[in-house]
């Protein structure tokens, strides 16, 4: 499908969630689901990290596409866990009980 591409770098926030799993029920596709949309992930070596960050919060930088369909697509170019998956209390600002800051994961593309 044809796509209009974009030079056009955003930085969205959301959860990774799969959408498309191979006959082995694996997950082949990722998405960063956002309040108002979901945003496909382009596979390259930041978007492919994702597959391990499943259901976790997360504040993603790429370039944006569009098919012709309407399926919004990011290419990755950098991206930082903010809440794990099942670490929903971590929610606080980022500070734990103790006052201690919460370290993020931090990923950025080679350039």
């Amino acid at each position: 499908m044809k796509r209009e591409d974009s030079s056009e770098e955003i930085t969205i926030t959301g959860y990774v969630t799969p959408t498309d799993w191979d006959w082995n029920d694996d997950v082949s596709a990722v998405s960063i689901e956002t309040h108002d949309d979901i945003y496909a992930i382009e596979p390259n070596s930041l978007g492919e990290e994702l597959f391990s960050k499943l259901d976790s919060e997360v504040e993603v930088t790429g370039f944006l596409e569009k098919d012709r369909d309407g399926t919004e697509r990011i290419t990755v170019t950098s991206y930082e866990v903010l809440t794990r998956a099942g670490d929903r209390e971590e929610l606080n600002h980022g500070y734990e009980d103790d006052g201690e800051e919460i370290e993020s994961e931090q990923n950025e593309s080679p350039m």
